[in-house]
């Protein structure tokens, strides 16, 4: 069996990964990056061309988080920080990161399933097995998947889906619908309430149709181990060397059947393709400076992504509930599946004879952007979980964390984004209507700080593994760091942390935290807010 040994070894090459491996990296570590896939850069580099500044305010972006926007910028000819970009550019930017910080990168490398895949004693987590065989020995784990499987192999507590009302006393928290327009203002859309769509969830047999929740099963307030949806960031072109999307393979329009009524329906009249899929001139790949901002020119490229105000769209509700602790084989069908309804719901939206003609026509402008994901049929490697596992560390970032409490003696970053998940599920509320759950939209007026400990599992579980992108959070504390700029920064302190560790030769959670601050602050990083008492 191959022995492969590092200081720090980093487990997931997303956006957080790569900034905690570039982190430890610079500091001289001996840093190991395993990625699952042929690329670095997860979303970012897989059909998410946007760090989502227009949600955050500016000491949210720091540190290597902002080096990275910075890079892009000077790979688009720009001399300022850019915050939108085309995923082959994010890519190219995260490499030459990793180049530069000495690290090894690792590709199409997973964890191997068992009992025994990780190897603890003492508390700390010795050695892993990969799918491939190889055995990977570290002095200090990060694990910076979307999933936490590292986390949760080596027997770290976490959680799934949305705790209740009163688990930590959260106004936003459990099985909720949206009431009124005010809750969400500032969104957009022609839904801004979660209204009964008056359109039958059952059959003609009076079956309740795939991926719809029975009325019985929703109490209000409670929790559930349901994440929000998931779908593909997909990037479309209309240029002359666009390629077509096809029907995926065993397409049935009978898939999309309530979209079908709905569109037929007196609830969807005067409807257009953007009310249903949300277009972003993002990776255009055409910029223009303005002052020291740099904003997209509309162009032929253009990503996709669920609109959250929709009645239906890319999201693809109920298709996600086994993904978080599904095995290998369970993810890959519920990534099969997504890719089926999301490539299935584009083309019925293109070419089937019930969909408006405006509709229809207008879709059919759009086909694969033919320079992005050439390697994997112009598809996005990536299914973009939204939120999978969520670690029960030192500290559980809560809604009051968000709105209340913004200061934190053990702040390491800053955080800005709003309160934002994407609905749950459809639920079935009589014979012949349906509403849309789960859906959190609320903006936060003011940046809070972000503590240590939410990066950190309690001591007695594991003492050197950290964890910046499936941190600890509750479901609504979650939505305001569940995006790849917040991931950066926690990744920056993720990496930053292991260094001192190894220095001290102690635990993740005795690093002494003015000790982190001051090596943050030295690059860059924005770890409190102003008026922050001194240490």
């Amino acid at each position: 069996m191959e022995e492969i040994g590092a200081e720090v070894v980093v487990y997931g090459g997303t956006p957080g990964g790569v900034i905690a491996a570039v982190a430890a990296g610079r500091r001289n570590a001996n840093v190991v990056l395993i990625e699952q896939t042929r690329h670095v850069g997860g979303l970012n580099a897989s059909g998410l061309n946007t760090a989502e500044r227009e949600h955050m305010l500016e000491p949210s972006f720091s540190g290597l988080q902002l080096a990275f926007y910075r890079r892009v910028g000077r790979i688009y000819g720009h001399d300022v920080p850019q915050y939108r970009w085309e995923s082959h550019r994010a890519e190219q930017a995260f490499r030459e990161m990793l180049e530069e910080a000495g690290v090894t990168v690792l590709h199409e490398k997973r964890l191997a399933e068992g009992a025994d895949t990780v190897e603890t004693a003492d508390g700390r987590i010795r050695a892993a097995t990969l799918e491939t065989g190889e055995r990977v020995r570290g002095s200090v784990w990060i694990d910076a998947t979307y999933e936490g499987d590292l986390m949760a192999a080596a027997g770290v507590g976490y959680a799934v889906g949305r705790e209740s009302r009163e688990a930590y006393d959260e106004p936003l928290a459990g099985q909720r619908f949206v009431e009124s327009a005010s809750e969400v203002a500032g969104y957009g859309g022609r839904a801004e309430r979660d209204e009964v769509i008056p359109v039958s969830p059952y059959d003609e047999d009076g079956r309740l149709l795939p991926y719809f929740t029975p009325r019985d099963e929703i109490d209000l307030g409670a929790g559930d181990r349901k994440p929000m949806n998931y779908n593909f960031r997909i990037t479309v072109s209309t240029g002359r060397d666009r390629v077509p999307i096809e029907a995926p393979p065993g397409y049935d329009p009978a898939r999309f059947e309530a979209v079908r009524r709905w569109l037929r329906s007196e609830a969807a009249r005067d409807l257009g393709l953007y009310d249903i899929v949300d277009f972003y001139p993002f990776p255009s790949g055409h910029y223009r400076r303005s002052g020291d901002a740099v904003e997209p020119v509309p162009g032929e490229k253009w990503e996709l992504n669920n609109r959250q105000s929709a009645i239906f769209s890319l999201g693809h509700f109920g298709g996600q509930f086994g993904y978080p602790d599904g095995d290998a084989a369970t993810r890959r069908a519920i990534w099969q599946d997504h890719r089926e309804h999301n490539q299935g719901l584009l083309y019925f939206l293109a070419h089937d004879p019930d969909v408006p003609e405006a509709i229809r026509s207008e879709m059919g402008r759009y086909g694969l952007a033919a320079d992005e994901f050439a390697d994997h049929g112009h598809w996005p490697p990536y299914l973009y979980v939204r939120e999978a596992r969520r670690m029960i560390g030192r500290h559980v970032v809560t809604q009051h964390d968000v709105q209340r409490d913004r200061r934190k003696d053990e702040s390491v970053t800053v955080g800005s984004h709003w309160i934002d998940s994407h609905h749950v599920q459809r639920v079935a509320v009589s014979r012949d209507g349906f509403r849309n759950e789960g859906r959190i939209w609320v903006r936060t007026e003011e940046p809070f700080e972000i503590p240590y400990g939410c990066v950190t599992p309690r001591g007695e579980e594991c003492r050197n593994l950290l964890v910046p992108v499936c941190c600890s959070a509750t479901h609504v504390g979650f939505c305001t760091l569940r995006l790849e700029s917040s991931w950066m920064s926690l990744g920056h302190v993720a990496g930053a942390a292991a260094t001192l560790a190894l220095e001290g030769d102690t635990a993740v959670q005795e690093v002494d935290v003015p000790a982190l601050r001051s090596a943050l602050e030295a690059e860059g990083m924005i770890t409190r807010l102003p008026g922050a008492a001194p240490g």
